[in-house]
C-alpha cells in the first residue's frame, strides 16, 4: 500500500513538473529590448570641458586654451524639442544628430555604415569608420570619424570624431593663409571631460 502511494504520488510529481515546463516554453521570458543610444546626450546641465589648441601652418601648436560646452535648456522649434548649449541648438533625431541653422542640418548622421557620404550644408561628409580608437586628453574612446571636404576650400579635409553616449571627442576648423590661400588646419578641439546628467 505504502509502495501505492508513494508511486502515485511520485507519478503526480512528474505530471506537476511536466506541465510546469510546458509552460515555460510556451510563454517565455523575453530579454528587454536594448536602446540605442544617441549621438550626442543632450540632458540640460551635461557638460564637456574641451582643450582648444591654435596650430601654424606646419601644424605646430601655437596656443591653448580651455572651454566649456553645457546644455543650459530646452525648447520648441517648429513643435520638436530642442536644446540649447552655450554653443548651438541641437537634437537627435533617428538619423543622427541636427543642429539648428534658421533651419535643420544633419551634421553627423548615426546610425550609418563606414564609406557612407552625405551633404550637410556645404560640406560633403564621408564616414570614415564608425568604430575607430581615438585618443585624446580624455582618454581613448570608440568613435565614428567623419571627414567633411568644404566647397570651395581646394579639397582641405576636416576630420571630426564623436562617440555615441559621448558626444564630441575631437574636431577641426581650417582656414586658408593670406599667401598660398591654401587651407590647414588652424585649430583643434580635444575632449578631457564630461560629466552627464541622469
Amino acid at each position: 500500500m505504502n509502495k501505492f502511494i508513494t508511486g502515485k504520488l511520485l507519478f503526480v510529481f512528474i505530471l506537476l513538473l511536466s506541465i510546469s515546463s510546458c509552460k515555460k516554453e510556451n510563454n517565455p521570458v523575453m530579454p528587454e529590448p536594448e536602446q540605442r543610444q544617441v549621438l550626442m546626450p543632450l540632458s540640460i546641465g551635461n557638460i564637456w570641458i574641451i582643450k582648444v589648441s591654435f596650430l601654424d601652418t606646419l601644424g605646430n601648436v601655437t596656443s591653448t586654451q580651455f572651454d566649456t560646452m553645457k546644455v543650459l535648456r530646452d525648447t520648441t522649434i517648429e513643435g520638436k524639442q530642442w536644446y540649447i548649449t552655450n554653443w548651438d541648438i541641437y537634437r537627435n533625431e533617428p538619423d543622427g544628430l541636427y543642429i539648428w541653422l534658421t533651419k535643420p542640418h544633419l551634421i553627423y548622421k548615426y546610425p550609418a555604415n563606414a564609406g557612407d557620404t552625405y551633404r550637410t550644408g556645404s560640406a560633403t561628409v564621408k564616414i570614415v569608420s564608425t568604430n575607430e580608437n581615438h585618443s585624446v586628453p580624455y582618454g581613448t574612446l570608440k568613435c565614428y570619424h567623419y571627414q567633411l571636404t568644404y566647397d570651395n576650400t581646394n579639397g582641405y579635409k576636416q576630420n571630426n570624431f564623436t562617440s555615441p553616449g559621448v558626444g564630441y571627442v575631437s574636431w577641426e576648423s581650417g582656414t586658408n593663409t593670406q599667401i598660398t590661400h591654401k587651407f590647414y588646419t588652424s585649430i583643434r578641439y580635444e575632449l578631457v571631460s564630461y560629466s552627464l546628467k541622469k
